[in-house]
């Protein structure tokens, strides 16, 4: 499990803080950098899969958040990362417009 590499940064992440340099994975041109995020939870009893490019800031802030919330309440590392990717996919306005669009009749 990748969180392994992270989980003290994850244990200590507030969704006030911006993106931690302990979290970092890379930086490219132009200041583009890339950062952990617990997304590495797969249901594999889904019935149907979503896929997006990549988490933006808020949807890695909130599943930072719910792994930080999970692991300092003792819950196991495999339980964090399926409420963090549960708490944080396609989260915020991105949500609802999916489920707008799924939602939507033909």
């Amino acid at each position: 499990m990748e969180i392994l590499n992270y989980l003290d940064p994850v244990k200590t992440f507030s969704s006030s803080d911006s993106l931690p340099e302990s979290l970092l994975i890379s930086k490219g041109p132009m200041g583009l950098a890339t950062f952990y995020a617990p997304f590495e939870y797969i249901n594999k009893d889904a019935k149907l899969v979503i896929c997006g490019i990549t988490p933006g800031l808020q949807q890695a802030k909130a599943a930072l958040s719910a792994a930080s919330a999970c692991l300092n309440t003792n819950q196991s590392v495999a339980a964090s990362i399926k409420v963090a990717k549960s708490t944080g996919s396609f989260a915020g306005v991105m949500r609802t417009n999916l489920v707008s669009m799924l939602n939507h009749n033909i």
